[in-house]
């Protein structure tokens, strides 16, 4: 129940009924909910808006001050390519940037979070996240490298160009992120697995075989129709 309680005051953001509960009860800091958040990530993957951004804020700042650590992820995938931080939270999830802000403040590491930044179309997290060093290389794993309109405005600013591999292949921009879970073999590799993508399929009549009608299964056409070869006996057996 008081778990509950917990999480229902963050959705609140009440602050005075976080701090009674976690004065009484502790242990609360460390308990998580069903998708493996603790009370910080809660927070920053509530929707921001400018009528409770200061409320979050302040609300971050008491979690981060009870000993919430602020780069915990809530799950880790692809053997630690990817991680669910908090920061991660507030730009996925929040769209938070001022609680953002707070975060790398406060020590958070930049990582994890390009990929989501540049799905979202916000320059302005991107440029943050450069900033705090987050790297613009296939090295970040699924985060790595935000696509390329996203990553030019920022060059100005110190960002890394785009590598050579997307600069060459532009069919292959979108795809500098980790596979998702299923598409390791879905994904081309090189420029001509891309360009194969978009080849159509050869025809059945293109293929020797006429295509199977009314559900019946296709038959093979002979090279010589029948008929010819009928013809080309019956010519032998008259010079003979």
């Amino acid at each position: 129940m008081s778990k509950a309680r917990l999480f229902n005051a963050i959705k609140s953001l009440d602050a005075n009924a976080v701090s009674a509960l976690l004065d009484s009860h502790p242990e609360l800091a460390k308990v998580k909910d069903e998708r493996r958040r603790n009370a910080l990530h809660f927070l920053c993957g509530l929707p921001a808006s400018d009528r409770t951004s200061a409320h979050s804020l302040a609300l971050a700042r008491f979690l981060l001050d009870r000993g919430l650590d602020v780069n915990e992820p809530a799950f880790v995938e692809g053997g630690g390519a990817f991680q669910a931080t908090p920061l991660w939270y507030s730009l996925s999830r929040g769209r938070n940037l001022p609680l953002a802000k707070l975060l790398l403040k406060r020590g958070s590491s930049p990582e994890y979070c390009l990929w989501t930044a540049g799905f979202h179309d916000d320059v302005e997290a991107i440029d943050l996240l450069v900033k705090a060093g987050a790297r613009l290389d296939r090295r970040g794993g699924r985060d790595a490298l935000p696509r390329r309109h996203q990553v030019e405005p920022l060059q100005s600013r110190g960002a890394a160009p785009p590598p050579r591999r997307e600069r060459e292949f532009p069919e292959l921009e979108g795809y500098d992120r980790a596979p998702f879970r299923g598409e390791e073999e879905q994904r081309p590799t090189s420029r001509g697995d891309a360009a194969s993508l978009r080849r159509r399929p050869v025809p059945a009549r293109r293929q020797g075989r006429e295509p199977a009608r009314h559900g019946r299964p296709a038959a093979r056409q002979d090279a010589v129709p029948p008929v010819l070869e009928v013809k080309a006996a019956s010519t032998e057996e008259g010079y003979s």
